[in-house]
């Protein structure tokens, strides 16, 4: 009887892992439903001689399913638009993202935004004010907003779309304000119907989904397979205020010595219209009414020495006299009964940010 002594060289070879079907690289990954299959394959010698390489469960692969990971971003450029009181259909554009590892539908849904929340960051800006009520807040998938859409179906991974919201800016709206609006973008699946959930518990051999989402705002969650961010408005418009002061400049006793306002005394009034908001004002009309007591100082009368020159004059700037009639034309008028007598400026040209014009004009005292 022969006996043999073995020696033998074991050489372990790392498995290669074959996924079906190549699918499409994701950024969020591979792409749900996806076969991952792993056999892993032993080679050895006994001496000198190769053996029959052994695999892992007898060759059946080790096999399981990636599970689906829920993800999608809403963003907003952090400028906001610019925008006057009245203004109609402004749009708002946000980014919506589907990062997840397949293809859904997401629901849509802009809402006003509420007082003193953050709708601008670096820096923060709270909101002070609402958009119209009527027309609502609606979505759009186009910039020139005529295809109205309240949910984008089969948004693919990895594929950045565009939402445009608009909204009418009420009339009251006054400078400076910032109105902001949230947009949400909800997971549903393809049929726009199913809201996306987690998968409770341990894994299953199936497809389990997991909610990977952030949190949004206006209390938007993190893991509820929705997000949602803020866009705004920022309301710049002309602020305009009038200052007006009375002077007596002559009366019949003292004549411009120390004039006191007796019967017979001539007042002149200065009026100061000073634009303190963030965009030129246009089409300004200034009317001052003559007060009773009083009848206007007329061009036709025969000025007393040392009395002013009956006029009304305007001009640019923040003091009477100065720069006359450089922007505007005033004139006493006298309309139809039973409206009061009055003296209107019409300012011809904007009066710039911080820029301002004066009226001044004489009456009499009764």
């Amino acid at each position: 009887m022969k006996s043999f002594r073995m020696s033998g060289k074991l050489a372990l070879v790392a498995g290669m892992m074959s996924v079906g079907g190549l699918p499409q690289a994701f950024a969020a990954g591979t792409a749900a439903g996806t076969s991952v299959d792993n056999t892993a394959t032993v080679d050895y010698t006994v001496g000198t001689v190769a053996q029959t390489p052994v695999q892992s469960n007898g060759g059946t692969p080790t096999t399981f399913v990636v599970d689906r990971k829920v993800d999608v971003t809403v963003t907003h450029a952090n400028a906001p638009v610019i925008v006057v009181p009245g203004a109609v259909q402004q749009a708002l554009a946000f980014t919506v993202t589907n990062h997840s590892n397949e293809t859904l539908t997401f629901a849509l849904t802009a809402v006003d935004a509420a007082t003193n929340d953050i709708v601008l960051t670096t820096p923060n800006r709270l909101d002070s004010d609402d958009v119209a009520a009527t027309p609502a807040i609606t979505m759009y998938s186009d910039a020139g907003l005529t295809t109205v859409i309240t949910s984008l179906a089969n948004l693919a991974p990895d594929t950045p779309t565009t939402v445009y919201v608009a909204a009418d800016i009420k009339p009251s709206s006054v400078h400076d304000a910032y109105i902001g609006i949230s947009l949400t973008a909800n997971a549903f699946e393809l049929d726009g119907v199913t809201e996306v959930v987690a998968t409770p518990g341990a894994n299953t051999a199936g497809v389990d989904t997991v909610l990977a989402d952030t949190a949004g705002v206006a209390g938007d969650a993190a893991y509820n397979g929705a997000h949602s961010a803020y866009g705004a408005y920022h309301v710049e418009t002309a602020a305009l205020t009038v200052t007006k002061t009375a002077t007596v400049v002559w009366d019949p006793i003292g004549g411009t010595t120390n004039p006191k306002s007796i019967p017979g005394a001539i007042v002149g009034y200065c009026l100061v219209v000073t634009n303190s908001g963030g965009a030129a004002a246009t089409n300004v009309v200034l009317r001052d009414v003559i007060p009773a007591n009083t009848a206007y100082y007329a061009v036709t009368e025969v000025a007393p020495a040392g009395a002013p020159v009956a006029a009304v004059t305007t001009g640019t700037g923040a003091t009477c006299g100065s720069n006359a009639h450089g922007t505007s034309q005033g004139a006493y008028v006298v309309p139809v009964l039973p409206a009061l007598p009055n003296v209107t400026s019409t300012y011809t040209d904007p009066i710039a940010v911080s820029g301002s014009v004066w009226t001044q004009f004489y009456v009499k005292v009764q």
